[in-house]
């Protein structure tokens, strides 16, 4: 997806080079302008190198369906689950590509690149854009390192629900 269909990949910032967290979403809050919310993934990368991945649709509750660890290469982040993930899940995907819309330089989107990106390909057809939005989670915000403790935990206290997978 490099510097073509209005999207590139270079020098993409992430917290990897700050103390900052990053929290990606899907849907963005540009995708529920254009359409109602079905459910939420939500994934955060953390300064130490740690994800907590979130879903939330109409039927399971807010939980975490995915937590490890992440590594950069390059555009590339990958990410490992913890060996107290025992369940098999369709999300998150385990390695994502971070690119830019041309023109909007502050943004970045993870796009995953097992299913994600195949889906896209498939069906992206006249309105690239929005077909983007829905196969992507988009940075929508940067967590400050005072904020970083607290939300690793709250997200754990609240959200680590592993029977609900079991």
């Amino acid at each position: 997806m490099a510097e073509d269909g209005g999207f590139t990949s270079d020098s993409l910032p992430l917290c990897e080079h700050s103390s900052a967290s990053e929290k990606f979403n899907n849907p963005s809050e540009e995708q529920n302008k254009r359409t109602p919310p079905m459910g939420r993934d939500s994934l955060f990368l953390f300064p130490d190198k740690t994800y907590i991945y979130t879903s939330v649709t109409d039927i399971p509750p807010d939980t975490i369906s995915d937590k490890g660890t992440w590594t950069l290469d390059g555009d590339i982040v990958q990410l490992k689950s913890d060996k107290d993930i025992t369940w098999k899940s369709k999300r998150p995907e385990r390695k994502y590509v971070l690119v830019r819309r041309r023109g909007h330089d502050r943004e970045v989107f993870a796009v995953g690149t097992e299913h994600e990106l195949t889906y896209f390909e498939q069906h992206a057809k006249d309105d690239l854009e929005f077909m983007f939005l829905l196969n992507s989670l988009k940075r929508e915000r940067i967590i400050s390192e005072a904020e970083t403790a607290a939300l690793h935990q709250k997200l754990m206290q609240e959200k680590w629900i592993p029977d609900f997978y079991r």
